[in-house]
């Protein structure tokens, strides 16, 4: 299995519709708000739908990315 790793950058205006395509080719529509201190981004493509949520607390940036019954978590720790 060969890999390669992309760099993205996605500018967006909170609660407007945007366009991404995703490293691995999907063409999704998102709107991203803000909610209690956290971002909120709702993904959807063909008929399937994923919620990415980003918080920081303390020194760690927390994403839970959900879909359907599965949630997936990262924890991000800020260096000194």
């Amino acid at each position: 299995m060969q890999r390669t790793l992309k760099n993205a950058e996605v500018k967006f205006k909170l609660d407007e519709e945007f366009d991404v395509t995703t490293s691995d080719d999907r063409k999704t529509k998102n709107v991203v708000s803000l909610d209690n201190g956290r971002l909120v981004q709702r993904q959807q493509w063909d008929d399937k739908e994923t919620t990415i949520e980003r918080e920081v607390v303390g020194d760690k940036l927390i994403v839970k990315c959900k879909m359907a019954d599965v949630v997936a978590v990262r924890t991000y720790v800020k260096e000194a």
